[in-house]
């Protein structure tokens, strides 16, 4: 059984030994407001108090809104989730550069990464996007950005594969299906 927006509200608030009075001072949100949201009877929720309940209990919006929401994860496992994406995108561009491939050298053009110790710079398409390490609430437009990018790569791949044979261009194909599913899976 999926759970609701109250649900992992509330198991995210009991996991850290929370009472709802604590959550309702911390976020600033009304007390008859949190009691609904608790008890799915909100017809709707404002953005700016979910901003507020993810930053406080620490959890990621999707699982707020029942994507991945079977285990509450504390946020601290999605900000190595996001380093763990990053990994898997800098390993992916590494092996496009590898697989001497012409078709494929425009994929690295599209996009550059600047790794720091803070903060992360994606450029890709000619947008820039900034994020903080520890800052989980940008994960979901990090997915995104990825997602697009791989997604373009395999369009490259497979319209390279139907030229030419190549075992090197099977196995990027196949890393990068790799990362769209884990992608996907959180």
């Amino acid at each position: 059984m999926s759970k609701t927006f109250g649900n992992v509200l509330k198991e995210a608030r009991i996991q850290q030994g929370l009472r709802a009075l604590d959550v309702v001072k911390a976020t600033g949100i009304n007390q008859s407001t949190y009691s609904k949201y608790e008890n799915d009877e909100a017809k709707n929720v404002s953005i700016e108090n979910v901003g507020r309940l993810c930053a406080f209990l620490h959890i990621d919006a999707n699982q707020l809104f029942n994507r991945n929401a079977d285990e509450i994860v504390i946020i601290s496992e999605g900000v190595e989730y996001k380093g763990k994406l990053i990994e898997q995108l800098n390993t992916c561009i590494e092996s496009i550069r590898n697989a001497d491939c012409e078709g494929l050298k425009e994929c690295l053009e599209k996009v550059k990464i600047k790794d720091e110790v803070n903060t992360l710079e994606i450029e890709y398409q000619q947008k820039n996007f900034s994020f903080g390490k520890n800052d989980p609430l940008r994960l979901i437009t990090l997915c995104c950005i990825i997602n697009q990018y791989i997604n373009d790569v395999l369009k490259k791949l497979e319209e390279e594969m139907t030229k030419k044979f190549d075992k090197k261009l099977i196995r990027l194909y196949v890393q990068c299906e790799n990362i769209l599913n884990d992608i996907l899976s959180k």
